[in-house]
């Protein structure tokens, strides 16, 4: 088929319930393009409904195996009346073989939707202009968003498939692929923490970091509850979409061909303000529709967990040895230091992601935290479970470090040997000590 060349609608009335669909017409877009577009009318929809779509060339049924990957458009998760459009690229669908079909027409069916079609997913703030797209889940599945997946296994480490208790895993793997979601675009994902229910918070044993480090028994452990979802950011902030936010690189980094995706680094060493101007910033530009911060150690944990409860892969990973570690996080030992005296810090998202599809929450920069630390020791309320923790008040901070206020951060970075690369390294650190490797990344939430 080298084209489609001429096209009837099937035009007909398809309920589901209340729901009807008629109107449909079919028409190629030549001669811009090969693609055939579908419009319709949706009505008397009262719970949403997803469209099956059947081609046929007269009467005769085509082969619509691959129809599915070929479609983008309205499809999924409709939950009102509408005129909706999608598209059908007949080469991808059909082949290209020497047939045209000169009938050519589709049939659509209603079917309800699985009852989280309709949920946000991801959020998109547009740095400029300060817009907030939500992307949901029937986005995905009407190929609108580039490439995706469902199944966490599809990343594997040294040849062993990844796994997660996360049940409902959504992974937008296109994020890494296009650079305005690394510079002019903010990419948020939703953290499913209020349904989870309580989970064990801290990891034991040593992480092998240099001093503060980090949790080094069980009885750090402790059963956390998180009592709200919060928004994630994809990426740790990046050079670029700190000059968006803020008007100005966090270092002498002006090169933004060569920076712009790189992870932010303070012009003078780590300043906490920073994070917390820029969250301000970014509430600001969405005109408080998204309620930006700094992640508490708690929120921090759970997005970074990705879902792994029995701490096998994020929390044990540098039992794994040194592949295992160098193939999720960014250290010292896997960075290239050509032409540099120590480790740079790496574009964002070349590494495996965690089930939430986070990317980079082990390696690159600490990321730093909201809450304050009397040292590199979390300080647990006397309860069974802590709900929403936040570590020390700023006066006992304050009070047990010389009147320094220190913040914690966590992960590792590239400044660090791959086996302080993993979920329980913590840190702890002045509000502006001088270090390039301290980063951070934002979340929010969403305005009442």
């Amino acid at each position: 088929m080298k084209t489609v060349t001429g096209l009837i609608a099937f035009c007909a009335a398809i309920s589901l319930q209340a729901a009807v669909i008629d109107q449909v017409i079919v028409r190629q877009q030549w001669p811009w393009s090969t693609d055939v577009k579908v419009e319709y009318r949706l009505t008397g929809v009262s719970a949403s409904v997803d469209i099956s779509v059947a081609a046929y060339d007269g009467d005769t049924p085509l082969d619509s195996s691959n129809l599915a990957a070929a479609m983008k458009g309205d499809l999924f998760g409709l939950a009102k009346d509408c005129y909706g459009s999608f598209t059908i690229d007949p080469v991808k669908a059909f082949g290209t073989g020497e047939m045209a079909y000169m009938n050519f027409n589709v049939r659509l069916t209603l079917t309800a939707s699985a009852a989280n079609m309709t949920d946000v997913l991801y959020k998109v703030v547009d740095l400029d202009s300060g817009a907030v797209t939500d992307i949901t889940r029937a986005d995905f599945y009407g190929n609108k968003y580039g490439s995706f997946t469902t199944n966490y296994s599809d990343f594997a480490i040294n040849g062993t498939a990844c796994t997660t208790d996360f049940k409902d895993v959504l992974i937008w793997t296109e994020v890494t692929n296009n650079p305005i979601y690394k510079t002019s675009k903010l990419v948020l994902r939703h953290i499913p923490a209020a349904s989870w229910g309580p989970w064990m918070m801290d990891a034991p044993g040593n992480n092998g970091a240099s001093s503060p480090s980090s949790l080094t028994s069980a009885n750090q452990q402790h059963l956390v509850q998180l009592t709200a979802d919060y928004y994630a950011g994809v990426f740790p902030i990046t050079q670029a979409q700190y000059m968006k936010i803020a008007g100005s690189y966090g270092r002498s980094f002006t090169n933004e061909e060569t920076y712009a995706d790189h992870l932010f680094k303070p012009m003078s060493g780590f300043d906490w303000s920073r994070g917390n101007q820029g969250a301000t910033l970014l509430t600001a530009k969405t005109n408080s529709k998204l309620l930006f911060s700094l992640p508490t150690e708690a929120q921090w944990e759970f997005a970074a967990r990705g879902g792994v409860t029995n701490n096998v892969l994020y929390s044990k990973a540098a039992s794994w040895g040194q592949g295992t570690l160098n193939a999720i996080a960014w250290n010292s030992e896997n960075t290239d230091k050509t032409g540099y005296s120590s480790a740079q810090t790496v574009s964002v998202g070349r590494l495996a992601p965690n089930a939430f599809g986070l990317y980079d929450v082990l390696g690159n920069v600490h990321e730093a935290c909201r809450d304050f630390s009397s040292d590199s020791t979390y300080v647990w309320p006397e309860v069974e479970i802590a709900y929403n923790p936040t570590g020390v008040s700023e006066a006992d901070a304050a009070a047990t470090n010389q009147g320094i206020k220190k913040h914690i951060l966590r992960g590792g970075s590239v400044g660090n040997s791959r086996t302080a690369c993993t979920l329980r390294s913590r840190y702890s650190a002045g509000a502006y000590t001088q270090n390039d490797y301290y980063g951070f990344r934002v979340i929010c939430t969403v305005a009442e």
